[in-house]
C-alpha cells in the first residue's frame, strides 16, 4: 500500500553563503567575546552594592541586620553577594552556551543566528551586574541599550520560527516598540530593573508578540514550525508557572522580600532566576530541530499528571476532612492515625482508574484526532481477527488509513498467491 500524504508548504529558510557568512560570524564572535568581557568587568560593581559588610558605601541599619543574620547562620558575611553573583552567572551562562550552540551548528541559517544573537544579549542582561558597570561608566550607556535591544524576545516572538513578520504589521510595530525601548533606556537606564512603566511597556509588547504567535500558529505555519512553536511554548509556560510559584508567598506577605532572609536568599532566586533556563533551553531544541515531535508526548504527559496530582490532592483532602469530621462526631476524639491511614489506602486504590479517566479526558479533549485514530486501529485489529472476506478485509483497510492518516490518494496491491507445488513422496 502506498499513501501520498499531503505535500507540506515549502521551508523559509534562506541560507547565507561566501562572504556574507564569514562576516556574520566575525560580528557575533566579536559581540560575543565584547559582551562577556563587560560581564566580567561589572561583577566587581555587583559585588560592591551587594557587600553587606559595606566596604565600598555607607552602611545602613538593614544591610547590618543581614550581616548579623548571615552570621547566625553561620555563613560569612560576604556569602549574599557571592550567591547572588553566582545566579545570575550561571544562567547568563546557560543563555550564552544555548545562543553558541545554535551559533555553531546552524551558523548558515539566517533565523537561527537571529535566534542565537537574541540569546546571548538576552543572557548578559538578564541580571543586572552591566547596569551596575555602566551606573558608574556613563560611557558605556550604548552598550546597554544595544545589548537590551538584541535580546529583545519580543522581537523573537515576532518572527519566530521562519524569519518573517506574521502578521505583517508587526513589522512596523517592532522599529516603533525598540524605539521607545531605547528612549527609556537612555534616559534612566535604571528603568531596565524595577520601573513598573518599563515592565507595563514590555508586558504589552508581550502580549501582543503572544497574540502573533497564535495567529502564526492557527493561520501560517507548516506542521514542522507549529511543532518547534510548541517546544517554545511549552518552556514559557514552565517559565512563567514556576516563577508564580516563587513569588506567590510574597503576593499576600510582601514584608518576606524585606525580612525573611531564607525567602530571599533561595526561594526567589531558585524559583525566578533558575525557571528562566526553560526557555532558551526549549528554543534550541525548537531551532535545531532536535526530536521535534516528542513535544508533543511532553506536553501530554504534563497535562495528564498535573491534573491527575491536582485531583489526587483534592481527594485526599477531602477524604482526611470527610473521615476526621466523621471520626470526630463518632468517637469524640480530634485526632486518629485511622483517619490518614484510610484515605492513602482510598487514594491508592483510586490511583488507577482516575489515571485513566485523566488520559481519555485529555486525549479527547486536546488530542482528539489521535484519539479517534487509536480507536480506528484498535477497531480494525479487532476486524482481522474476525473477518474472513478478503474483499472486505481490504476495503476497511483503506478506509481505516483514510480516515487515520488523511492522505491525497491510496493504492493497495495484492500480491497473487504463488500455486502450490506438488511434492513427491
Amino acid at each position: 500500500m502506498i499513501a501520498q500524504p499531503n505535500p507540506p508548504n515549502t521551508s523559509d529558510t534562506v541560507r547565507l553563503r561566501g562572504p556574507w557568512l564569514t562576516a556574520i560570524r566575525l560580528i557575533w564572535i566579536v559581540v560575543a567575546v565584547a559582551g562577556v568581557s563587560l560581564y566580567i568587568a561589572a561583577i566587581p560593581y555587583r559585588y560592591n552594592a551587594l557587600n553587606p559588610d559595606c566596604q565600598a558605601r555607607p552602611c545602613s541599619p538593614e544591610d547590618q541586620l543581614q550581616v548579623s543574620e548571615i552570621r547566625d547562620m553561620g555563613l560569612p558575611g560576604t556569602f549574599v553577594a557571592w550567591y547572588f553573583i553566582v545566579v545570575d552567572t550561571f544562567a547568563t551562562v546557560v543563555y550564552g552556551v544555548t545562543g553558541a550552540l545554535i551559533f555553531w551548528r546552524r551558523s548558515d541559517d539566517r533565523v537561527a543566528l537571529l535566534v542565537s544573537f537574541i540569546l546571548l544579549a538576552n543572557g548578559l542582561t538578564l541580571g543586572p551586574e552591566i547596569y551596575f558597570l555602566v551606573e558608574a561608566n556613563p560611557a558605556l550607556l550604548p552598550a546597554l541599550v544595544l545589548l537590551q535591544l538584541m535580546g529583545s524576545l519580543i522581537v523573537f516572538a515576532f518572527i519566530f520560527p521562519n524569519g518573517r513578520f506574521v502578521p505583517r504589521w508587526t513589522r512596523w510595530l517592532t522599529p516603533v516598540f525598540l524605539a521607545g525601548q531605547a528612549f527609556m533606556l537612555v534616559r534612566d537606564p535604571a528603568v531596565a530593573y524595577g520601573s513598573p512603566l518599563y515592565f507595563g511597556y514590555l508586558l504589552a509588547g508581550g502580549a501582543i508578540a503572544v497574540g502573533a504567535q497564535i495567529y502564526r500558529y492557527r493561520r501560517v505555519s507548516t506542521p514542522t514550525q507549529r511543532q518547534q512553536t510548541k517546544w517554545v511554548m511549552l518552556g514559557a509556560a514552565g517559565m512563567l508557572i514556576l516563577f508564580f510559584v516563587g513569588i506567590f508567598p510574597g503576593f499576600f506577605n510582601p514584608a518576606l522580600l524585606k525580612s525573611d532572609l531564607p525567602y530571599r536568599m533561595f526561594r526567589v532566586p531558585l524559583f525566578v532566576a533558575l525557571p528562566s533556563l526553560l526557555l532558551p533551553i526549549a528554543i534550541t531544541f525548537s531551532m535545531l530541530r532536535y526530536r521535534l515531535w516528542d513535544v508533543d508526548i511532553l506536553i501530554r504527559r504534563t497535562l495528564q499528571y498535573s491534573l491527575l496530582s491536582g485531583l489526587l490532592a483534592l481527594a485526599y483532602f477531602g477524604l482526611v476532612v470527610v473521615l476526621q469530621s466523621a471520626f470526630t462526631a463518632i468517637t469524640g476524639q480530634a485526632q486518629n492515625d485511622f483517619v490518614t491511614v484510610a484515605s492513602t489506602l482510598a487514594i491508592a486504590a483510586l490511583f488507577l482508574p482516575l489515571r485513566r479517566w485523566v488520559q481519555d479526558f485529555i486525549d479527547q479533549r486536546f488530542y482528539r484526532k489521535k484519539y479517534d485514530a487509536a480507536k480506528v486501529i484498535a477497531e480494525f485489529a479487532a476486524t482481522c481477527r474476525d473477518e474472513t472476506d478478503l474483499d472486505k478485509l481490504t476495503a476497511r483497510l483503506v478506509e481505516v488509513v483514510q480516515e487515520t492518516m488523511q492522505p491525497t490518494q491510496v493504492s493497495l496491491w495484492l500480491k497473487r498467491p504463488e500455486p502450490l507445488k506438488h511434492r513427491e513422496h
